[in-house]
């Protein structure tokens, strides 16, 4: 009888350990090509890859939140499409399992006729009154900037700064949250051909997050692609892979493989910055990037909308 009750405790121990306590889901660039997009580059079946990447998601049974990482549909103006109504649809789904959907504004969401678009984006999604925020999720905050600068005005850039700057130092000094990140649309590192790396960005947003003792990803789109840079603290240069296991590293994660066509990206001895991601091509595959708070650490995860949810490459964020 002892024997049985220790060995239910153990197997209910085990069980509690393999469940993460908490899982956020990111995604970004989910809009359609547009008529440049494939005189320009590769059609890939696109629109395909973007439904697929909506019904894994709906189907991933553990997940706490979904941030979408800016660029829902190529022209948000452009009302109705098929973008808008796939995402209605994956908003209603993800209403229904009960699990918020976050968005990042993207530069695509002003286009083309910025007062009519955002009309659009607001009729959508109401909740992007309000393009900055911070949200928790037990141990982990995340934190959504509105960095389309040339749509911001002054007043609203000044305001979200301190805003920001505020936030960061109330989540460092949080003792509710073990970590946190930073969603923007436009990334401050890329080795993206078609789009280069974004300095307004980086200093209105990444240095602080940079500076900050519980930052540990900088999450991104615009950059169709996976791209993943690795920092210490000191050095804002980013590191090759022979430092990934470095402790207490800070992460900067693109992650724009939503459906969009993919851009190629400057490999090799081309390359602008060390990317330490383990695609090692030009193009990249569709994904969408899955965090994990689990017994072990905080585990960052590639996966596929293909394949049932394949796993192309994980790895600890922290131990």
């Amino acid at each position: 009888m002892i024997h049985t009750i220790v060995f239910a405790i153990l197997i209910f121990l085990i069980a509690i350990n393999a469940i993460p306590a908490q899982t956020l889901i990111f995604l970004g660039d989910t809009q359609s090509p547009t008529i440049i997009d494939k005189n320009r580059f590769v059609y890939n079946n696109n629109d395909s890859a973007r439904t697929e990447i909506y019904k894994t998601i709906l189907g991933l049974e553990k997940k706490d939140a979904v941030i979408h990482l800016g660029d829902i549909t190529a022209l948000a103006d452009n009302d109705p499409s098929q973008e808008w109504s796939d995402f209605d649809n994956f908003k209603d789904s993800l209403s229904q399992q009960k699990v918020p959907l976050f968005a990042v504004m993207g530069n695509h969401e002003y286009m083309l006729n910025p007062t009519k678009a955002i009309e659009s984006v607001q009729k959508h999604y109401p909740e992007k009154n309000k393009s900055f925020s911070m949200h928790k999720f037990g141990a982990l905050a995340v934190i959504i900037v509105n960095d389309n600068f040339d749509q911001l005005s002054p007043e609203f850039i000044q305001a979200q700064d301190n805003w920001y700057r505020n936030t960061v130092n109330e989540l460092d000094a949080d003792t509710s949250i073990r970590y946190f990140f930073v969603c923007s649309h436009h990334p401050p590192f890329t080795n993206n051909t078609v789009t280069g790396p974004d300095s307004k960005t980086k200093e209105h947003f990444w240095d602080i997050f940079y500076e900050a003792k519980k930052s540990v990803v900088y999450m991104s789109g615009h950059s169709h692609a996976f791209e993943h840079f690795i920092f210490v603290h000191g050095d804002q240069t980013p590191l090759d892979k022979t430092n990934r296991f470095f402790p207490e590293l800070k992460h900067t994660i693109v992650s724009g493989g939503g459906g969009g066509i993919q851009h190629p990206l400057l490999i090799g001895t081309k390359k602008r910055f060390e990317d330490i991601a383990e695609f090692e091509t030009e193009i990249r595959p569709f994904h969408f990037f899955r965090i994990s708070l689990t017994h072990k650490g905080l585990l960052g995860e590639v996966v596929s909308p293909f394949n049932q949810g394949e796993v192309l490459n994980f790895f600890y964020l922290r131990n």
